[in-house]
């Protein structure tokens, strides 16, 4: 299980990767896989995509040898695929970096991975699959509260006052009282806000209802 880092829109998320260790470990890395397309790097049919798995072209320094742990493959996942502008991690992008016009482009795929960060928490919730749920559970109670103070709520609730905008006006500032992030996503769109909004609101509700049927 790996928490989304600050600064990235896997902000306080969680990912529960499956590892299986091959007989031939560690001449031969770990097979690993994740079942949701939340990232380029994160294929459907569970495929994860770095290089030090053998998976993504790499310079051999990258590549694993019979010296490589498992750590290493979980700080590649975080470093590498997490990060702060997944659009970037698509096959050939990479060079679209230095062109301004795929800035945009960039930000509008975090304002994908901020919903899907949320919905992949409810879904952790709801299905209580994982052998890591008092671990889960911990780290909930403590930082869903205080996502009221980072754009998933204050977006939201601040969405009302915004509401007679267009779309182009809204574009061209930032809401006030919303913190930056060390992640392009403002301005955010009213459609993603809103959508943040909804998913927050039924994450603190499984929340409440998980609470309840404990105590």
């Amino acid at each position: 299980m790996i928490r989304g880092a600050p600064d990235t829109p896997y902000f306080d998320g969680l990912f529960i990767f499956d590892i299986r260790l091959k007989p031939t470990y560690p001449n031969e890395p770990p097979a690993v896989f994740y079942s949701e397309k939340l990232n380029p790097n994160l294929y459907q049919e569970g495929t994860v995509c770095v290089s030090l798995l053998g998976t993504w072209n790499g310079k051999d320094s990258e590549m694993w040898n019979p010296g490589s742990n498992l750590l290493q493959v979980i700080v590649s996942i975080q470093g590498l695929i997490l990060n702060s502008e997944p659009y970037y991690n698509e096959a050939g992008y990479e060079v679209r970096r230095v062109n301004p016009d795929y800035a945009e482009k960039s930000r509008c795929y975090n304002e994908m991975a901020l919903v899907r960060n949320l919905e992949n928490l409810c879904n952790i919730i709801a299905t209580r699959a994982s052998p890591f749920m008092k671990e889960i559970d911990e780290h909930l109670l403590i930082n869903v509260p205080k996502l009221d103070y980072t754009p998933y709520a204050t977006l939201g609730l601040r969405l009302r006052g915004y509401a007679g905008l267009g779309q182009s006006s809204l574009a061209q500032r930032r809401m006030p009282g919303v913190a930056q992030r060390g992640f392009p996503a403002q301005p955010i769109s009213i459609g993603c806000a809103r959508s943040l909004e909804r998913q927050l609101d039924k994450l603190k509700s499984l929340l409440n209802e998980r609470q309840n049927n404990s105590n």
